[in-house]
Parts: C-alpha cells; structure tokens; sequence
C-alpha cells in the first residue's frame, strides 16, 4: 500500500511519542541507469520516496546519482542532465534538497565499474551542480558526506572541506553519514 497521510500522522506520532525525529529519507539506487524501463521504475519509486518525505515534513531526501554502465563519464554527464534534473526539478517542487552519498558503490553489479556512482569525489559534485544550477535546481543538489567512503577511495577526508571551500563550494555538504569507524 502506497505510503499516504494516515499512515504518515501514525509515523509521526510514533516518532513523537518516542522523541526522535528524521533528517532525511533515503531510496539507494542507480538512478541512471541504462535500461530506460528500469530507469524509469527506479525514478518513479524515487518520487514516491519524495511523497513521504513531504507527507513526515522532511526536507532531505537521500540516495546516489548512480551511473550508467554502457556511458562514458561525460555521456554519463549528460544522462544526468536528460534524467537526473528532472528529478530535482520534482524534489524543488516539494520543498525537498536531494543529498547525494559519495559511495563509488563497487561490486554493485555483475560486470560493474569500481565508480558505480558519478557523484564520487569533489570535483564531480561542483562539476553535477553546475548542471544543476543551469537548471535551476542548485539548491536541491547537495551532498551527504560519508568519512568511510572516502577512506574507501584512499581520499583525505579532511582536504576535501578545503577543496571545496577554495572552488566556493563549500555549502556543498548538507548532511554526513557517521558510523563508528576509526
């Protein structure tokens, strides 16, 4: 069934009565991927996702940009303008800021790249938002920093915050994702 207001008053009550809150709501997936018809499944569950998220009066959604495997980077660039503005055209209509996770996700697939997911290092996510700002849907674009992907990728966790704050991006990172990790 749907996730609709009565179910989502019941979430919220729970949540009340239990004094916890939601940050965000989150729908891991390849969003560009390469089959349209399942593309197109994985797009419109996103919006569902969208849906409850406004219905709880959250403003985050979650996920990857995902990558499609038969692309290039730069057609991948593009296939994030055809398929994955739109969908943040759909979050602005919410209210809803889409936070990226910067997981490569390797091992995704069967016959997958290790970069499974475009939206991986800092100069990717300045490079996706200046699509998103063409757009209009900059202020829906932002990322959700995961220290352990990094650490995954051997990048330095702490030059990154710098990266970004040196290109004028450091507004980029709207959520962080701790676990307990050294």
């Amino acid at each position: 069934k749907p996730f609709d207001k009565e179910r989502a008053k019941r979430v919220k009550r729970s949540l009340e009565s239990n004094r916890i809150g939601i940050s965000e709501v989150g729908y891991f997936d390849n969003m560009l991927h390469h089959d349209a018809a399942t593309r197109k499944k994985k797009l419109d569950f996103m919006l569902r996702t969208f849906d409850a998220a406004a219905l709880l009066g959250v403003d985050a959604i979650c996920g990857f940009v995902g990558r499609n495997q038969q692309h290039t980077m730069d057609e991948n660039l593009k296939d994030f303008e055809a398929w994955f503005v739109p969908l943040l055209k759909e979050a602005k209509q919410r209210g809803l800021t889409y936070r990226v996770e910067q997981c490569p996700m390797p091992g995704w697939t069967t016959g997958d790249n290790w970069h499974n997911n475009i939206a991986y290092t800092p100069g990717a996510w300045i490079r996706l938002h200046r699509i998103c700002e063409k757009h209009g849907v900059g202020d829906q674009f932002r990322i959700h920093y995961d220290p352990s992907h990094a650490i995954l990728m051997g990048q330095d966790t702490r030059s990154i915050f710098q990266y970004l704050k040196d290109h004028g991006y450091g507004f980029l990172i709207g959520g962080f994702h701790v676990k307990g990790q050294v």
